[in-house]
């Protein structure tokens, strides 16, 4: 059994902080099913992995992009802002927040009238 070492995969990736990104978001691709691309030689999968981004036998930009999407927090929405309408701004965050723009304007003048009230008694 040929012993994997960080030298080995150092050609393909050239920071270690990368490669342990790299071969852990591997691993968990191959845990959730995708195909081995090198023998296994009853290895644990992290060896795998490491062999895997050796050989090239791996798409490196494949992998960074799962991780990306397995790590994003936001998903950018597919449609496009002339498909949302009118005022594609305030209809966004209206469907975010649960207010629409005239219970905002009825709060702003409310507000501005509590101001100007104080105002005039002082306070």
């Amino acid at each position: 059994m040929a012993r994997i070492t960080v030298e080995d995969c150092a050609k393909n990736i050239k920071n270690r902080f990368n490669l342990v990104v790299m071969a852990s978001q591997r691993a968990q691709q191959i845990l959730s099913g995708d195909k081995i691309t090198v023998r296994s030689d009853n290895d644990k999968v992290p060896v795998i992995a490491l062999r895997e981004i050796a050989a090239s036998s791996v798409s490196l930009d494949d992998i960074y992009n799962y991780a990306t999407k397995r790590y994003r927090k936001y998903n950018p929405v597919e449609e496009s802002l002339e498909s949302l309408g009118e005022d594609p701004i305030e209809e966004v965050y209206a469907s975010h927040t649960g207010l629409e723009e005239s219970s905002m304007l009825a709060e702003d003048d409310s507000n501005q009238a509590d101001t100007s009230d104080a105002a005039k008694t002082g306070n």
